[in-house]
């Protein structure tokens, strides 16, 4: 979980500065939301951190329930 939340963060801190940069470009398409919005930013990156987290945590729980003994002895 611990390198999956680097690479989350990672992705936040070059993500964000690159969004707003590019906002500023497509402001003509942004109907209703300011190209800097932070309440929109917080709210992204909020759902992608949790769906991340989501799909960091499933496999990490199957492989907690795997017996170790039994996975060794099958390789």
């Amino acid at each position: 979980m611990r390198e999956g939340g680097l690479l989350v963060a990672g992705g936040l801190v070059a993500g964000v500065p690159a969004a707003l940069a590019t906002a500023q470009v497509i402001r003509a398409q942004l109907y209703g939301v300011g190209p800097s919005d932070p309440h929109v930013f917080v709210l992204v990156s909020a759902v992608l951190s949790i769906v991340t987290c989501g799909a960091m945590a499933l496999p990490a729980i199957r492989a907690s329930r795997t017996d170790p003994i039994s996975t060794l002895r099958a390789e």
